[in-house]
């Protein structure tokens, strides 16, 4: 029953095993997942946006996958509104 995930980590995360195993579990349940994995990178280095280029990068992926669900979501809310609309 999990939404669309967008999960971004770092390679240098101590727990990168954890969420790779995760994320794999979550698609195995049916779950969309996007793991984006930052080579070299730390826990939270997306959020270092103002400093890191990779940041600032994640950073504008991440928007892009939120304009293209809330898309995907006011599409499924049109279709449904019509399908369910009596001419």
């Amino acid at each position: 029953g999990f939404p669309p995930l967008y999960i971004t980590v770092g390679t240098d995360e101590i727990s990168i095993d954890a969420i790779r195993d995760m994320s794999e579990k979550m698609k195995l349940s049916g779950v969309e997942v996007i793991l984006d994995e930052g080579e070299g990178l730390m826990h939270t280095y997306a959020l270092f946006h103002l400093w890191s280029s990779q940041s600032r990068w994640a950073q504008e992926k991440i928007h892009q996958w939120i304009q293209e669900q809330l898309l995907i979501g006011m599409q499924s809310k049109f279709n449904i509104d019509r399908a369910t609309t009596n001419p």
